[in-house]
């Protein structure tokens, strides 16, 4: 599969994040910072607005950066984005079918998350 396909999916599913502690009940607004904090550190519209942790730049996924990521322990992740909620990335193709980025998994977050059956590390 083509990255930019892989992109085009990603920003459609706007990088469906799940906050595990979060209810969505008073901190309703705490889960739309959040959010927004993992999208804007992972998706930037072009190279000069590039942060260092950008998975996607000009709507195409940087493999190299999602391997870098992916390697990365978890709470450093979480300090690079800039989040203190717990979170999971996962990605879709056009028919929703989960995509594994590394040959195995196919997310990337809280050890806590379950993904497609898989445990996201």
């Amino acid at each position: 599969m083509e990255w930019r396909y892989l992109a085009v999916a990603l920003i459609a599913a706007f990088l469906i994040v799940l906050l595990l502690r979060d209810r969505l009940s008073p901190g309703e607004s705490s889960f739309v910072r959040e959010q927004e904090l993992i999208v804007n550190a992972l998706v930037v519209p072009s190279r000069n607005m590039d942060n260092g942790v950008a998975l996607v730049i000009e709507e195409k996924v940087d493999r190299e950066r999602l391997e870098r990521l992916a390697g990365m322990g978890y709470e450093e992740l979480k300090s690079q984005i800039g989040v203190g909620k717990d979170f999971a990335l996962y990605f879709t193709d056009d028919d929703g079918q989960l995509i594994e980025f590394d040959g195995q998994r196919t997310c990337i977050g809280s050890p806590k998350a379950v993904v497609g059956g898989s445990r996201c590390s």
